[in-house]
């Protein structure tokens, strides 16, 4: 009787996960958790079961959901979103990059600097201060355009540059990547 609740219980919390929770990430956390706790209510309902064989045989059953909302809760947990550049280590590139004597120069000091590291589109600004012309500024959001993680305020992007036939080159050069 008791295992016929265990397994009842099984059942109830599988059909509780609501049908958006893979796009809601505390959705899913919170299903994690209630599984684990039906785990926990499992075992002690095991602990009654007389027949060793049959203990043993749900016990392991138990592990392997564990197991499974151990993988699960990896998965969730599991933050593959790119981290903007910390402001310390922006401020330490933009003073050598200041340094640097040449715009040409800097565009390649950012082509390197771009290689490990991602940015807001305010850190792009941050950086393009430090580029000379309009022409360099434009190739220097290029750049940085695939390591922006915040792509949603990529709007912004055309207040760095100040003339018209830079923003033009801009726009240009963005939908080139876009159609990429």
């Amino acid at each position: 009787m008791k295992l016929r609740s265990a397994l009842a219980l099984i059942l109830f919390v599988g059909s509780i996960v609501p049908l958006h929770a893979e796009t809601d990430v505390n959705a899913l956390r919170r299903e994690v958790s209630h599984i684990e706790h039906a785990g926990d209510e499992l075992m002690r309902l095991a602990l009654d079961i007389e027949d060793r064989t049959l203990r043993r045989r749900v016990v392991e059953r138990i592990d392997e959901i564990y197991e499974a909302a151990e993988r699960m809760r990896l998965l969730v947990d599991k933050d593959t979103t790119p981290k903007p550049i910390r402001e310390g280590d922006l401020e330490e590139f933009l003073a050598s990059l200041e340094n640097a004597s040449f715009g040409d120069a800097k565009v390649a000091m950012l082509e390197e600097f771009v290689r490990s590291n991602w940015f807001t589109v305010e850190q792009v600004g941050m950086i393009v201060e430090e580029l000379p012309f309009g022409e360099n500024k434009v190739e220097g959001i290029l750049v940085l355009y695939s390591h922006i993680v915040d792509k949603e305020n990529a709007y912004r992007l055309y207040e760095f540059v100040t003339f018209s036939d830079d923003r033009e080159l801009l726009k240009k050069g963005l939908k080139e990547m876009e159609a990429e």
